[in-house]
C-alpha cells in the first residue's frame, strides 16, 4: 500500500494523464502550493496530509467510542 501511494505521488503512470497544475485538496479546498504533495484518488480527488492525518484521528475517536 505504502509503495503504491509513493507511485502515486511521484506522477502518472506511462499512459494516464498528467494531474492538473492547479491540484488541490478536494477536502480542505487548499492547493498544492499551500498544503505540499498531495495524494491522488480516482477521478482527479486528492487529499493532503493534514487532511489524511485529521481523517485517522478522527476514525480512532469513533473507533473508541464504540468500544
Amino acid at each position: 500500500m505504502i509503495r503504491w501511494l509513493l507511485n502515486r505521488m511521484r506522477g502518472p503512470a506511462r499512459g494516464e494523464a498528467a494531474r492538473p497544475r492547479n491540484a488541490y485538496c478536494s477536502f480542505c479546498r487548499r492547493s498544492h502550493t499551500a498544503v505540499g504533495p498531495l495524494v491522488e484518488g480516482p477521478d482527479l480527488v486528492f487529499i493532503c496530509g493534514e487532511c489524511i492525518i485529521l481523517s485517522g484521528e478522527m476514525l480512532a475517536q469513533e473507533r473508541a467510542r464504540r468500544e
